[in-house]
């Protein structure tokens, strides 16, 4: 008997010891300051009025995660536990899954370029994106409380790290015109417009075929920020892909988070890297829009691809809208910045010119910008906050905030939602998600007299619980132009 209970006994510690074992997360980083960075640091295109700074044992997180189940076959309960830097310098824990945004061929070509999908374990509504590459750690947090928050890489040896909420960027370098041109399809969108207030959800993930080209110029300032000006072409390309992973890994975040769409890169895509070209001209946004198109049927092949763009280094944006899926249209899209092509505010641009290229028009209201506004879309005040709007670049008394909300007014998912499931834009390989989409209960309407103080409260209801589930309020009628 007491042999028994002896066994039993230290059969029940050593369970106990492994659950133990297996809750504690893996960490990284130590905090830091920045009177403590040293070397050489990477350029930035904005930059926060405060900032949390970390040191990262790169190495070691990028074989810790190495054994992290694949987001395709594993629920996110089933992820490996990791802390992650916090703006306000403390770490947060993450149920951690691999989630790649390449082909399978492309991800076995190049296995140390990484992306990953990770939830807050106190708060299952915040959701961390980021990718492990040659260039370093990146990473997007959404739905936090202190608002969306990047972790971006400070020294080119890939130790030190700044973690920051966006709304604390006010110094900007590069600002830009979108040149796309919404009036042909504002009479097609009203007639469409009957499915509007739906849930941008059914269930599904749509997955995209991305075919991600870049200029020689682009190329060139990011091999010589790497130091990589005497390294083999295949090197550069593969630098250079990781690169555009990055980036994507945080531009899909968005898409995904407000309307479970992903863009996953094709398998040969470092074929439209462009390392030297005389037939792209960079700097003329009108005329590289078709050369893309041209050139990346040329080498992609046009059925093989549901969307293509191309990144360059003018301090512009422009796209066919819609154009995803369409057999003439569908490269027809590319973004640039002046000076620094990377960081928060090139990525801004990719957002808000796929946008376009999946059906969504300028959402600003003021008159006092780069262009007209849209008047079908004219949702939001002044220059606008969210992806659509013109956030930071009208003039400055239309200028509401700095750099955009990372999310969709309204108007835009209705428009988008629309072409991806009633549309042209039907051409994406849909996945089950697992989701059951929720339902807003916004409860009675009152009238209040102007200046009345009130609070608003979000209530939902969800086959799959409201654990998960953020609230926002927009404006939603239109008005005449203002600034």
């Amino acid at each position: 008997m007491k042999k028994n209970y002896l066994a039993a006994l230290i059969a029940a510690i050593f369970v106990i010891s492994n659950i133990s074992f297996a809750q504690q997360s893996l960490n990284y980083w130590n905090n830091a300051s920045a009177t403590d960075i040293t070397g050489s640091q990477w350029q930035r295109d904005s930059n926060p009025t405060k900032a949390a700074y970390f040191q990262l044992n790169f190495d070691a997180i990028a074989e810790g995660l190495s054994n992290a189940h694949d987001r395709k076959n594993a629920t996110i309960d089933q992820g490996i536990l990791l802390n992650l830097p916090y703006a306000d310098g403390s770490l947060q824990t993450y149920q951690v899954l691999k989630a790649s945004i390449m082909h399978e061929e492309l991800q076995e070509a190049h296995p140390s370029i990484q992306s990953y999908i990770g939830r807050n374990t106190k708060r299952p509504s915040e959701i961390v994106r980021f990718s492990i590459t040659s260039k370093g750690f990146s990473a997007i947090i959404l739905n936090s409380p202190l608002g969306t928050q990047y972790i971006d890489g400070v020294t080119k040896d890939r130790q030190y790290y700044m973690a920051y909420a966006i709304s604390d960027i006010t110094d900007l370098d590069g600002e830009f015109t979108c040149l796309t041109e919404e009036q042909e399809f504002i009479d097609e969108f009203s007639r469409q417009n009957s499915v509007s207030y739906r849930n941008a959800d059914d269930g599904q993930l749509r997955e995209f075929r991305l075919a991600l080209a870049c200029t020689q110029e682009y190329s060139e300032y990011h091999i010589d920020q790497a130091g990589l000006q005497t390294a083999t072409d295949t090197e550069k390309k593969d630098y250079i892909l990781g690169v555009m992973v990055g980036i994507m890994t945080r531009v899909n975040a968005v898409f995904e988070n407000d309307m479970s769409v992903t863009m996953t890169l094709i398998p040969n895509n470092t074929s439209i890297i462009f390392l030297q070209d005389n037939f792209l001209t960079n700097n003329s946004p009108s005329v590289l829009i078709n050369e893309s198109q041209q050139n990346i049927d040329s080498r992609i092949g046009n059925n093989n691809y549901d969307i293509g763009h191309m990144l360059c280094t003018a301090g512009s944006g422009l796209a066919a809208t819609p154009s995803v899926c369409s057999t003439s249209n569908k490269a027809r899209a590319i973004s640039g910045t002046f000076n620094i092509p990377e960081g928060l505010v090139h990525e801004n641009i990719i957002r808000h010119e796929m946008g376009h290229q999946y059906g969504a028009f300028h959402t600003y209201n003021a008159d006092d910008c780069a262009n007209p506004a849209t008047a079908s879309t004219a949702y939001e005040p002044g220059g606008g906050t969210t992806v659509m709007s013109y956030a930071g670049i009208c003039a400055s008394a239309s200028n509401i905030i700095n750099t955009n909300d990372l999310y969709f007014h309204q108007i835009s998912l209705d428009q988008m939602w629309f072409n991806i499931t009633f549309g042209g834009i039907t051409c994406a390989v849909a996945t089950p998600s697992g989701n059951t989409a929720p339902i807003a209960e916004a409860g009675p309407n009152y009238i209040i007299p102007i200046g009345t103080p009130y609070k608003l409260v979000g209530v939902s209801t969800d086959d799959d619980g409201i654990g998960t589930h953020t609230y926002c309020w927009e404006q939603y009628d239109l008005g005449p132009s203002q600034s």
